[in-house]
């Protein structure tokens, strides 16, 4: 394990049988809410800089013992690093306990049971205690190597202690961990070995990486003989040139006049009567060759097909034997019965990924308004008849979880469309049940019962009458209604809400009034 450097630009991790899923990555920066959440959690996360980045692991570590996590950083930032090694220190003292050791290995042995999280005390290994004293044993007690062979595939360097092994600047060890995939080098692409027979394996070249360039689909060449095979296309944009191609059809210039070839003393040409009995076929006039629409837009580079690639690249033009037509559909399960199913499939409307995920969320719309009327009945019904909504015990096993549960439960025992979405059957993250949607669909009632008492107060004459009272809790509370004509001619009284107050002076009742 690498040991300290100054000037340096590393990440140094300490081993304690093994690393425990340890994780760099950044935020925004050490004022945003997730450096807030992350750091109120020293069980399981360590914070070492104040500008952002985050080393977590599953465990604390202690900061004396040989399995701290270290970060040393260029010479630029040292004021910086120190300022932020202190905070960590300090925050990670006060959150230790004190135990007897004679070293630190020790001290990290016996601490790292109580600091690890519940959820991860069962990966604890026993050998951590050999581990530990054979640190103790070490001329380095903070350093621990785990063996030449296991330093040099972790990037270590043995001759150097355990240092990581550099051929550059320090920086470049950085960019070696945290360098985005994308920005790998990749191998070569494998070229495309192109031989007509039948009987070649080809090697799909496909998901090399390609550069894209935008199509313009309706400059797509219309001629099957001057087009490019669908693989050369980005994967991108395969998708939307098949389905170009699908919904032009089949290219067959009926009317064109098709010229004639001499077989022996014979003289044949392409004839147009094979459009009505084979809707796939195409003509191309500038190769005077036949090919097959279903087989360009999806027959597979792998495996074999009768007449191999002739349908599909390099075209068909024997007319003397006009059998092999029928020849290259096949049998059911053919390469070229295959395209064609799929090629159906393109041109059906719910057949597409769009059209499952507009059924899929219309389905959880439906859902979804079903769970939260129920929720919103049970709780208008609760507040109607000025009844408790929360109960003593809410769990599962209660046999009383509360009024607004048990109201569910009934609502749902006699009305199966609303079982079948609410409770146990309604997803974890999204049942309408909790105390916090609950408290939301209260206020947004009150919200529409002003809004009523306005609508029916118009503009006519009102007044407000106020009154106060201490509660249980010697809290002062401020009653407000309205009093007002109806349009039928009747005395309304309407109550708004209650108020707390700081005290019951006229001026204190008047802002709160007011505001």
């Amino acid at each position: 394990m690498e040991k300290t450097l100054q000037h340096s630009m590393a990440i140094t991790l300490m081993i304690h049988h093994e690393v425990w899923s340890l994780l760099a990555c950044w935020v925004e920066d050490p004022n945003s809410e997730a450096y807030r959440f992350h750091l109120s959690r020293v069980k399981d996360y360590f914070w070492i800089a104040e500008d952002g980045l985050k080393i977590q692991g599953t465990a604390s570590q202690t900061w004396t013992s040989s399995f701290a996590v270290q970060a040393i950083v260029s010479s630029g930032f040292t004021e910086e690093y120190e300022h932020a090694l202190l905070k960590a220190h300090d925050f990670l003292k006060m959150s230790q306990a004190p135990v007897e050791a004679d070293s630190a290995p020790v001290e990290a042995d016996r601490l790292i049971p109580r600091l690890v999280c519940e959820s991860h005390a069962s990966r604890l290994d026993p050998s951590s205690s050999l581990n530990a004293s054979r640190l103790d044993r070490s001329s380095t007690p903070h350093t621990w190597s785990p063996g030449p062979e296991l330093d040099a595939s972790r990037g270590l360097d043995p001759s150097r202690g355990g240092e990581l092994a550099r051929t550059g600047p320090t920086a470049t060890v950085m960019e070696k961990y945290f360098k985005r995939k994308s920005e790998l080098e990749l191998p070569p692409p494998t070229k495309r070995v192109d031989n007509s027979s039948s009987s070649t394996k080809r090697v799909d070249n496909s998901s090399s990486k390609q550069d894209r360039v935008e199509i313009n689909l309706a400059d797509l060449p219309s001629d099957p003989g001057l087009r490019p095979r669908i693989t050369d296309y980005h994967p991108n944009d395969r998708d939307q040139v098949r389905r170009a191609y699908a919904q032009r059809k089949a290219r067959q210039p009926k009317e064109h006049n098709f010229p004639y070839k001499t077989y022996g003393a014979n003289n044949r040409r392409f004839n147009k009567g094979w459009f009505t009995r084979f809707d796939w076929l195409e003509y191309s006039i500038a190769k005077d060759a036949a090919f097959c629409l279903y087989c360009y837009l999806f027959k597979r580079d792998v495996g074999e097909q009768a007449g191999g690639d002739t349908f599909v690249t390099e075209g068909f033009s024997n007319w003397k034997c006009p059998e092999k037509l029928r020849i290259h559909e096949g049998g059911i399960n053919s390469s070229h019965n295959q395209a064609r199913r799929m090629f159906e499939d393109l041109l059906k409307p719910n057949q597409s990924i769009q059209s499952f995920h507009f059924k899929q969320t219309d389905q959880a719309r439906i859902e979804y308004r079903t769970r939260l009327n129920a929720s919103v009945d049970c709780i208008r019904f609760l507040l109607r008849q000025g009844l408790a909504f929360r109960g003593h015990d809410e769990s599962e096993d209660s046999s009383n979880q509360g009024n607004f549960l048990e109201l569910l439960k009934f609502l749902a025992d006699h009305n199966e469309d609303i079982k079948a979405v609410t409770l146990r059957n309604a997803p974890e993250n999204n049942m309408m049940i909790s105390p916090a949607i609950q408290k939301d669909i209260v206020s947004a009632a009150a919200v529409e019962t002003s809004n009523a008492i306005i609508m029916e107060l118009g503009d006519a004459f009102f007044s407000v009458l106020i009154d106060e009272s201490r509660d249980i809790s010697t809290k002062e509370q401020m009653a407000v209604a309205l009093r007002y004509v109806d349009k039928k001619g009747h005395v309304v009284e309407r109550f708004l809400g209650i108020e707390h107050v700081t005290d019951t002076t006229a001026l204190s009742l008047k802002a709160a009034v007011e505001d």
